[in-house]
């Protein structure tokens, strides 16, 4: 996958979006016979919807097998046109579960604004809607994946990227665990039915445990597929991390890095090979105390899914629900998948 990094509310010069398409076609060259995701993101893409339906224009028509995506904040889904949305396979969008919340994070009155734009996109748009949280103190799990279960085709969450400490740490971390712990008990419940969500950070764990994947790398891509390109072509190996000239590809020393073998606290970790290392940039940047309490939400997740691994089994059984659809190209190849 290759992320084109656009920059807030800057038009992309002619010879910067030549860069960025001489480096994408540099890396596609290599594979010719893969599917290549470009995902569009910024600062706020939309706001420079000419320059990315020029990347489109110069991208689809060659002989490589491209889709696209786009990380937006929702604002601007309307203005949107039909050309680019009828291209584009997923649309991940920013929102933190509830109105109350969102818009005191982002600006009165975003959250209906994104969710009225989710309900209206013009029927051209035949992809899939991403919901991602950004999880922090003041933001429920339990109740803002539930508000947006039926209005997105997938959820997944992030924990915030903050080396901080919390003044409630202890309380928000005894709800993380227990909002998550209620969560997976309703997803497994309603996969008894026969009714599969895709909350992806319980689909991820659940397809290894019971395929047997070994999951060696982080699973967004960090050091592995994913190409962040920025305006002046410089590709990185994290959105997080552009700028740091020690994470550039090719010559970062962290392409190819493997945490369960190469970082001392996944070594020691009884959920290693399921997990891959979690987030690349909290372990290598995080205080030890807030990793370890980070760390603690996705093994007790990934215990809490194992505990209930007879039953998800034979729901799929039950409902012929095959085992892959709980890992699709977008789970396993567009999610961060663990918190």
């Amino acid at each position: 996958g290759v992320n084109i990094q656009t920059t807030f509310g800057q038009e992309i010069s002619r010879p910067d979006l030549d860069r960025q398409l001489e480096y994408v076609f540099s890396v596609v060259r290599r594979y010719p016979e893969q599917k290549h995701s470009l995902m569009f993101y910024g600062g706020e893409p939309l706001l420079n919807l000419d320059d990315i339906e020029e990347v489109i224009r110069r991208t689809k028509p060659t002989e490589y097998n491209f889709q696209y995506l786009i990380y937006t904040n929702g604002t601007l889904l309307d203005k949107a046109s039909e050309f680019f949305l009828e291209n584009l396979s997923y649309i991940f969008v920013s929102i933190d579960g509830i109105e109350r919340i969102h818009d005191a994070q982002r600006g009165e009155g975003t959250y209906k604004k994104i969710m009225s734009n989710i309900q209206n996109l013009p029927s051209v748009f035949k992809g899939e809607k991403m919901a991602r949280i950004t999880v922090t103190n003041i933001v429920p799990l339990y109740e803002s994946v539930m508000n947006l279960l039926d209005k997105f085709e997938h959820i997944y969450w992030s924990v915030e990227n903050t080396t901080e400490l919390y003044p409630d740490e202890d309380e928000y971390q005894a709800r993380y665990l227990e909002d998550q712990r209620r969560l997976i008990e309703f997803w497994v419940s309603e996969l008894e039915k026969g009714k599969l969500w895709n909350i992806v950070p319980f689909q991820g764990p659940a397809w290894v445990l019971l395929t047997g994947e070994k999951i060696e790398h982080p699973w967004c891509g960090f050091g592995t597929v994913s190409n962040i390109v920025d305006l002046d072509g410089t590709a990185y190996l994290c959105d997080e991390l552009i700028d740091n000239p020690e994470f550039t590809w090719p010559n970062s020393k962290y392409i190819g890095w493997k945490p369960p073998y190469d970082h001392p606290d996944c070594r020691r970790c009884p959920v290693k090979f399921i997990c891959g290392g979690r987030c690349a940039v909290a372990m290598i940047f995080h205080p030890p105390e807030r990793r370890k309490r980070d760390c603690l939400k996705v093994v007790k997740m990934i215990k809490e899914i194992e505990k209930r691994l007879p039953r998800i089994e034979s729901a799929l059984k039950k409902h012929n629900i095959p085992v892959d659809s709980l890992a699709t190209d977008v789970v396993i190849n567009h999610c961060e998948v663990m918190p």
